[in-house]
């Protein structure tokens, strides 16, 4: 997978405000420290976070 620029946790970025984009790398740093993987799915027609569906 290529990484692209998901959030900032300093200031709102793509939508995604500092408080959601910690908890969202908390989690990550969490699974790596477990061992554990994370699938992020995404949508070809999102441009931002917001657009893209709940699941």
């Amino acid at each position: 997978m290529q990484w692209g620029f998901l959030c900032n946790v300093e200031t709102a970025t793509n939508g995604i405000n500092p408080a959601t984009c910690k908890v969202m790398y908390a989690t990550l740093l969490a699974a790596q420290a477990s061992g554990r993987s994370v699938t992020l799915w995404v949508t070809d027609s999102a441009t931002v976070c917001p657009d893209l569906p709940a699941r």
